[in-house]
């Protein structure tokens, strides 16, 4: 059975990305995050002030927090650990070249996908790789 052509610089990021995006404050306690992480499952959430785009906290993030906690730091708030690279977002009708171009730019494996300053979805280089795996 043939393999159909996958062309990441026609096909747009809105075809893959996560739709239903979790958010968290940056204001949030570290606690409350890392267990929205572990209910759903996942490595990244999106960072909002007033409902906007302010960064990214990862699991990497996570791991950095792990080191404070140790030293005996309480208080930790998610803006004291996230990536706030913000300007790294992609909107929906670019390329996944695009997006992946940016993630290795930027050493991400997760990208906000903003349309209107507005969260429309999430990408992840996870999404990509299975999308080119199964070859549809």
């Amino acid at each position: 059975m043939a393999r159909r052509e996958i062309n990441l610089s026609t096909l747009p990021v809105s075809e893959l990305m996560t739709k239903e995006v979790i958010t968290v404050d940056m204001d949030d306690d570290i606690l409350k995050v890392a267990q929205i992480m572990w209910n759903n499952h996942i490595h990244s959430v999106v960072v909002v002030e007033q409902g906007e785009l302010f960064g990214m906290f990862t699991a990497l993030d996570l791991s950095n927090v792990l080191i404070q906690v140790e030293s005996g730091r309480g208080g930790l708030l998610v803006k004291d650990f996230m990536s706030n690279q913000w300007a790294m977002a992609i909107h929906p009708e670019a390329s996944l070249k695009a997006a992946i171009d940016l993630m290795n730019q930027g050493k991400f494996s997760h990208l906000p996908v903003i349309d209107s300053k507005q969260i429309v979805g999430i990408i992840a280089i996870t999404d990509i790789i299975t999308y080119i795996a199964n070859g549809k």
